[in-house]
């Protein structure tokens, strides 16, 4: 799937917030995926998960959430959602 397409899905999907702080925050989300830059996934939690590259998500247990490391989000912001990001869908259902 195409960056475009990628980007296309993230903007028309739920709305962007301000990421939360802190491992207990994080782990008490409730929806399938949230999509969230690297960077800012290390600084909310105080860098005790240091997402790399090669990780298509992390989760925070008890929290179902897979938290989906992606460039194409904006540093501090993060996307709450139930629904695959286009194109890694097969990824994302390990």
């Amino acid at each position: 799937m195409s960056v475009e397409a990628q980007l296309r899905f993230l903007l028309n999907e739920a709305p962007m917030m301000d990421m939360p702080q802190g491992l207990d925050r994080l782990a008490h989300s409730v929806t399938r995926y949230a999509y969230v830059n690297p960077k800012t996934f290390a600084d909310a939690t105080s860098g005790a998960y240091i997402a790399a590259v090669a990780q298509p998500y992390i989760f925070i247990r008890p929290s179902p959430t897979k938290w989906v490391m992606t460039t194409l989000m904006p540093e501090g912001r993060v996307i709450f959602s139930q629904s695959p990001l286009p194109g890694i869908e097969n990824i994302l259902r390990g």
